[in-house]
């Protein structure tokens, strides 16, 4: 990447819902201020993966790959960085030369009117904003072209097991997840209900842990769905899920996680066939349910 001039490059980082609060909103900021919208996708151990494994090419959209600290060391050091937290300043990933501005707080029209001053700007945010802009959001991932291969692997499940609106949906985020056994209580009592309430009802579940879907499916074989991915969510190193853990570039978190590229791409095909039921439950703050919560808006998925 040589040509710095009028852009937004969305730094693409962290768990699914993270890399699509910034992506999808970085998209709508450059829509908003005229800006050309660049994906600089950074493949570390929270998810290593490109932008256009999930989305289609034909949307136009320049990916480059870097880490945050290739990153910083490649774009000129007038192009500030606009940041949500402190964490890749403060392990060193973002140099102290460099002009960094933190935006959580600022609305967005607030943004656009900072970002059209700028020439350009790197650009990230986790589900911050997105979460606040449900109908922005809606309008986004409706123009947005889902990759191929990923629109086709979730028509040919729903195909086969018939999942449309009939059917119930049950998202339950566990591994590192701090509400992780609230999320699963509730899950599993949801689901008693909704079979209490209809001994027939289809119920699709999707879970980063393949032993919980393997329980759900044993217990209740006549109702549970799941699509039974090739790759799930790994531990980087021996431990617990919560252990303290460098990423590429030195930021240091208290999540003990490993997505590789596959995972990353079936828990969108999960997110995606979740959108096409009816969800009846997922963690209010989990941003991977709120954006399946956001594609269930859409009559169909492009």
């Amino acid at each position: 990447m040589k040509d710095f001039n009028n852009k937004i490059i969305a730094i693409m980082e962290g768990g699914m819902g993270n890399k699509f609060g910034c992506i999808f909103h970085a998209y709508q900021l450059a829509k908003d201020t005229g800006k050309e919208l660049v994906i600089s996708t950074v493949r570390n151990m929270h998810g290593d993966v490109g932008f256009h494994h999930l989305f289609s090419k034909d949307n136009g959209i320049t990916e480059v790959e870097n880490t945050i600290t290739e990153l910083d060391n490649l774009v000129p050091l007038d192009v500030p960085f606009l940041l949500h937290k402190s964490h890749f300043v403060q392990c060193g990933a973002i140099k102290a030369n460099r002009n960094v501005v933190y935006h959580r707080g600022k609305s967005h029209n607030e943004l656009v009117e900072y970002i059209k001053g700028l020439n350009s700007c790197c650009y990230l945010v986790d589900g911050y904003h997105a979460m606040q802009h449900p109908n922005m959001m809606t309008d986004v991932v409706n123009e947005l072209k889902i990759h191929e291969d990923v629109l086709s692997k979730v028509t040919q499940i729903c195909s086969e097991y018939q999942i449309d609106k009939t059917v119930k949906g049950i998202h339950i985020r566990a591994t590192d997840w701090p509400y992780k056994q609230e999320t699963i209580d509730n899950a599993y009592s949801t689901i008693q209900r909704l079979v209490e309430e209809n001994p027939l009802q289809k119920i699709f579940v999707c879970c980063d842990e393949q032993s919980i879907e393997k329980d759900l499916y044993e217990q209740l074989p006549d109702n549970i769905i799941v699509f039974d991915k090739s790759s799930y969510v790994k531990k980087a190193v021996e431990g617990t899920w919560r252990e303290d853990v460098a990423d590429i570039d030195g930021r240091v978190c208290n999540y003990n996680t490993l997505r590789d590229e596959q995972s990353v791409i079936e828990a969108f095909i999960d997110m995606l066939i979740l959108s096409r039921t009816t969800i009846e439950y997922g963690h209010p703050v989990s941003s991977f349910w709120y954006f399946a919560k956001i594609y269930s808006n859409l009559f169909k998925l492009n």
